[in-house]
């Protein structure tokens, strides 16, 4: 007898749900109803610290091709993919963050490239370097030559205009100004230039030592700031064409970066390892001492939202700290990578860029955990989820053990505890004195105060 097999479909196993048929679910809210809630939680944000120690893979690539020390690096707010990196042998390249790849490139001084900075069009950027020349460059004629840059001649890229400084330049600063076409030079003093002019349509002469460096506010467009081998810092506004107030620091100031969120804040990179954040509206304390380097700060830059900021030091690391923490939150460093001259945010926040004395330009995430390709809607609430978790639940031992526990290289760790161990000592000392003196003699000093020697206001 022949079997015959008859194929049935259930309808509901292979057609799609309706809107009528699904049945909406209730949620109790009550607390009783979830007694192992919190515990719960606990463990998902245990993991989820965990996991991002896991996952944590901050570098992305590295840029090789220059041939001395990567001197300055700069970002142009209207171009997320592109970086500007100028070396010590006056070399300017231009990469593209997409392609990995080199777009153009010109020999752009004599001698060290000391400054980059770009307008706020984003279509010139200026630079400066021992040869007393400060260049423009348009950016959208070298746009059209670097599709083929197979042959590089010093004839390729020609700056639009050339000015010639009387002094040896050290920094240069764009203003932040709509359609202004006004900069800074630092040197033997702080020039204010005008793109249109040859010569300098200001100067200020606040002291006689070299000025290292200055910086235009983003914020507020007319401010200014420069710092000098006197460990002297002097703001400037452009529109009374005076100093308004300074300080003098205990130590070097390396470089200063304004918060592009916060028209009063700033913040500076100091000789004595730390950073330090001000207020300038009151400028005999800072508002926080930023500690972790083993070696000097020599460059800062802040990320576009305000919220944090990254640090190149002498000790060949890279730090992103929280603008308002003691405490950075993440260390980058590789075996190869030597003492970090600059560093920058990409205008997107995501991405932080180094240059470094072993003539690379590293690209690094801004988060280390956080995966690069799109997310879909389900991934990304569960990134969310996970991130409110951590928050809430850090201040517990485990969780905060785990967050804050940095891999550092040996020799770090160990300079790490020395600093630690004669911090230690200096208080000792301090209290010593304080005990066997005679009671009001000697005055208590907060640790905020102690990297100000004295403030003074105007002329």
């Amino acid at each position: 007898m022949v079997k015959v097999k008859v194929i049935s479909r259930i309808d509901a196993e292979h057609l799609p749900e309706t809107k009528l048929d699904i049945q909406k679910q209730q949620r109790n809210l009550d607390p009783e109803a979830h007694p192992f809630e919190k515990a719960r939680e606990y463990t998902r944000a245990l993991n989820a610290t965990k996991l991002d120690r896991v996952f944590a893979k901050p570098f992305i690539c590295a840029f090789d091709g220059h041939l001395d020390t990567v001197w300055r690096l700069a970002t142009v707010p209207t171009r997320l993919t592109t970086v500007f990196s100028g070396s010590c042998d006056g070399e300017l390249r231009a990469w593209n963050l997409t392609s990995r790849e080199l777009s153009w490139r010109v020999k752009a001084h004599e001698g060290f490239v000391r400054g980059i900075s770009a307008t706020n069009s984003g279509e010139r950027i200026l630079t400066c370097g021992d040869d007393k020349t400060i260049r423009i460059w348009d950016l959208n004629a070298n746009r059209s030559k670097s599709r083929s840059i197979a042959g590089y001649g010093k004839g390729d890229y020609k700056p639009v205009a050339e000015l010639i400084s009387k002094n040896r330049l050290t920094e240069l600063s764009c203003s932040w100004e709509e359609d202004s076409h006004v900069f800074a030079t630092a040197g033997a003093q702080v020039d204010l230039w005008s793109q249109q002019r040859s010569k300098p349509i200001h100067s200020f002469s606040w002291t006689a030592e070299t000025i290292r460096g200055v910086e235009f506010c983003p914020v507020e467009t007319n401010v200014l700031c420069s710092w000098s081998s006197d460990r002297t810092i002097v703001i400037y506004d452009t529109r009374v064409k005076l100093p308004t107030n300074s300080i003098t620091m205990k130590n070097v100031a390396n470089c200063v970066a304004w918060n592009p969120r916060e028209a009063f804040t700033l913040t500076i990179g100091s000789a004595d390892y730390n950073a330090y954040t001000f207020d300038i509206r009151k400028f005999n304390k800072a508002q926080k001492v930023h500690e972790g380097h083993v070696q000097d700060v020599q460059s800062i830059s802040y990320c576009p939202t305000g919220k944090e900021f990254v640090t190149g030091g002498y000790d060949c690391t890279v730090r992103i700290w929280k603008t308002y923490s003691g405490q950075s939150r993440a260390v980058y460093h590789t075996k190869r990578m030597q003492r970090v001259y600059s560093v920058a945010f990409t205008a997107d926040s995501r991405f932080v860029i180094s240059g470094s004395d072993d003539t690379n330009v590293r690209v690094w995430k801004s988060n280390a955990s956080k995966p690069l390709d799109k997310l879909k809607p389900p991934e990304k609430r569960k990134l969310e989820y996970y991130d409110k978790l951590k928050k809430r639940y850090g201040h517990l031992p485990e969780i905060r053990r785990i967050a804050k526990h940095q891999h550092l290289p040996r020799w770090i760790k160990g300079k790490k505890e020395q600093l630690r161990q004669s911090k230690i000592a200096r208080k000792k000392k301090e209290n010593n004195i304080v005990k066997h003196s005679k009671p009001g003699s000697v005055p208590f000093i907060e640790e905020k105060r102690k990297a100000v020697i004295r403030t003074k206001h105007g002329k």
